[in-house]
């Protein structure tokens, strides 16, 4: 299992990635005039389907008109220069595009950390369970949750997890990443788009988030510590 934190990426990576696939026949003349002429339709159209809404509705057009004009090799390098200000949702992609489908660990402890809003709902989660006297359990994280952009751009929707181990609780999470092309949203055209990118290579890929400790007498603290560091005894 690969750590995300040993992920390295650089515009000289991306660079190499892009000559190997920049003749690969998926540049389409007459698509990206078809594209330009259809544009306008294409924003009226979003704006019924978002009702009325200019801001989302230009946005779903142009992410749609930049998918249709340019060639799969261009759209994914310009996925990876957006993605320069959010390091590890740029690690989770490069690791999509050239990381064979291998599984990978992520520190749950700096994530809880960084992303307040993930943090209370797992607190949240565990506390309701530990009330109906469950053993453990989950709660799904959606993307429009997050507080945290990095991991927002990284993780999408996410299961958080929960265990009740003696007098302490073990959290994490974890999902596949993948792209998910047939569902309805502004970026589809970018989902249609990555999902193609599997014949550069591309592959879905399991995650998790290392266990983390916390005691429950302590909640309200979260005082947490890395399991793989201390023995735990199950009663």
């Amino acid at each position: 299992m690969k750590r995300l934190s040993d992920i390295r990426v650089s515009y000289e990576q991306i660079l190499d990635f892009s000559k190997l696939h920049a003749f690969d026949g998926s540049f389409d003349p007459s698509g990206a005039l078809t594209a330009g002429i259809f544009a306008p339709t294409g924003f009226l159209t979003n704006m019924l389907i978002f009702k009325g809404g200019v801001v989302k509705s230009l946005e779903k057009t142009i992410i749609q008109y930049d998918c249709d004009v340019s060639p799969d090799f261009t759209i994914i390098v310009q996925a990876f220069l957006y993605l320069n200000s959010y390091p590890d949702a740029q690690k989770m992609l490069w690791h999509y595009l050239t990381g064979d489908g291998e599984e990978l660990s992520v520190d749950s402890e700096r994530v809880f950390r960084e992303d307040k809003a993930l943090e209370e709902a797992m607190k949240d989660a565990v506390k309701e369970g530990l009330k109906k006297g469950q053993p453990g359990g989950y709660a799904t994280f959606y993307q429009s949750q997050y507080s945290d952009q990095n991991w927002r751009n990284a993780f999408g929707t996410i299961s958080i997890r929960w265990e009740k181990l003696g007098t302490m609780v073990q959290v994490w999470f974890d999902d596949t990443y993948a792209w998910h092309p047939n569902e309805a949203r502004v970026t589809q055209a970018l989902h249609q788009a990555m999902e193609r990118a599997k014949k550069y290579g591309g592959k879905e890929f399991y995650y998790s988030g290392t266990r983390v400790q916390f005691y429950r007498t302590d909640f309200d603290d979260v005082r947490a510590e890395d399991t793989t560091k201390k023995v735990v005894t199950v009663p």
